[in-house]
């Protein structure tokens, strides 16, 4: 039998010390624990929701195909609520699930926001304690814990000095303490990801998020072995990581928040609509009132089917002026919406930009984009949900205009005009759709992995060539 490298006898080590590190067996299966406990309480949840959503959605189209004999701007106004699916690794990353809203009412008039918030309701975060918060938080402390003395405690009690002596190199003595470290990680991973794989059904969502989670994991390994390296003592490389590790997940993404919210304020609800409304009433530009509009297109109306008084024309004026309405206010929708939507993705390219001095906002970047929870994948259920109102009311419109003429208001439609009507239904966007944070965030997470893999080479070449000393 050959005999073993050097590099194998250097994992072996590392292994069997840490193997027989009480704390370090505590911490990984109390993590461990938690993790499976929270992707099972996540995962009943998402269950929960999606069958919620399906009863409410069959519930909500029962009630608009029962309206029977109606006025459709009465139906307009009664509308279809959109639901929105969870997000398809939502019982592992809720990401702002619980603080956006879950429906949207399409009504006429008004392009609501999504309500039924479930933090506003006692829902908390999706699923109680998400797996990807304890994972972002305890994958880097399980690491610190285990390799914070891997150099400096080798160094401090002088046993680095004698595997030097005997003519250690620095490239195996690092591989190895990294292996075991990415041993010790993996061990974590494994359970994590096959139940990531069996709640999912696995994908390429469920890919990228265990992928950026193990360059996650890689960059605090490579992090944790730098500055073990430069530390002259173990204590001191502990106190070191456990300041970055605060630092780093604790207070800087609550800074970036504040920080993002002041460089790029979003109204209140107040202030915006009172905006809308007033844009609405008075022209977008405050020189085309309302009343203005219903003269012009009057005219303009006259003129399409060559008559001179509203009277003579065969359709209905009012459902006429009730689609122009509804065009002006998407028009005022599309720029305060547009304004409010912008305003959101300069705070996340701010919090985003946080991760040059932390790797963790890029990894909830990527975790939330691939969950299907960020605000790009809200705002394309909210878009979606818009797109749909504004087809229903043209529908309605087209048929009150083309129907009602001499009773307006007094016309009722057949009951199957409502069977007739667009029904809702919603497709999840595909993975890295436009103004998706993942190639930004991805390109991030893997610069601060070459820049650890850096400083670990700098640190280790430097402490073998001095010698271990």
């Amino acid at each position: 039998m050959a005999a073993p490298s050097e590099l194998q006898l250097v994992l072996h080590k590392e292994w069997r010390s840490l193997a027989r590190d009480g704390r370090l067996r505590v911490l990984a299966v109390a993590l461990v624990a938690l993790l499976l406990a929270a992707l099972a309480s996540g995962w009943i949840t998402a269950q929960r929701w999606q069958a919620d959503v399906a009863a409410a959605s069959a519930q909500d189209r029962a009630a608009w195909l029962a309206q029977g004999a109606r006025n459709p701007h009465n139906a307009a106004h009664f509308g279809q609520v959109a639901f929105k699916p969870a997000g398809v690794l939502a019982f592992f990353d809720p990401g702002i699930s619980a603080t956006v809203g879950s429906g949207v009412l399409m009504e006429a008039h008004n392009q609501n926001p999504a309500m039924l918030r479930a933090a506003e309701h006692g829902g908390g975060r999706l699923g109680g304690l998400p797996a990807a918060w304890l994972l972002q938080l305890g994958l880097p402390l399980l690491v610190v814990v285990a390799g914070y003395a891997m150099w400096a405690g080798e160094r401090e009690s002088g046993t680095l000095r004698l595997q030097l002596v005997q003519g250690g190199r620095w490239w195996p003595l690092l591989v190895g303490k990294a292996l075991a470290l990415v041993a010790v990680t993996a061990a974590i991973g494994l359970p994590l990801a096959l139940g990531m794989f069996w709640a999912s059904g696995g994908g390429v969502r469920a890919a990228l998020a265990l992928l950026a989670y193990a360059v996650y994991a890689l960059v605090w390994v490579g992090l944790t072995l730098a500055v073990s390296a430069w530390a002259a003592q173990a204590r001191t490389a502990l106190a070191m990581l456990l300041a970055l590790w605060l630092a780093s997940t604790l207070v800087l993404p609550r800074v970036m928040a504040d920080v993002a919210e002041r460089a790029h304020p979003s109204p209140s609800a107040q202030v915006f609509w009172a905006d809308v409304r007033k844009a609405q009433r008075e022209g977008i530009d405050g020189h085309n009132a309302s009343d203005a509009r219903a003269k012009t297109l009057l005219q303009a109306t006259l003129q399409r089917y060559g008559v001179t008084d509203e009277a003579a024309l065969p359709i209905s004026f009012t459902g006429i002026a009730m689609q122009a309405g509804e065009e002006y206010g998407n028009q005022v929708f599309d720029r305060y919406y547009g304004a409010l939507w912008d305003t959101y993705a300069a705070q996340d390219w701010v919090r985003l930009g946080a991760s040059l001095l932390s790797p963790l906002p890029a990894l909830q970047a990527l975790s939330q984009a691939a969950a299907g929870t960020d605000w790009q994948h809200h705002r394309h259920f909210v878009d979606a949900a818009e797109a749909h109102r504004r087809a229903l009311q043209r529908f309605l419109n087209d048929d009150f205009a083309a129907n009602a003429k001499g009773s307006d208001f007094d016309y009722r439609a057949d009951p199957a005009l409502w069977s007739r009507a667009p029904a809702w239904h919603y497709d999840r966007p595909k993975l890295g759709a436009p103004a998706s944070p993942v190639l930004p965030a991805a390109s991030v997470l893997a610069m601060w992995l070459a820049v650890v893999t850096v400083m670990a080479l700098v640190a280790a070449r430097r402490l073998v060539r001095e010698g271990g000393r």
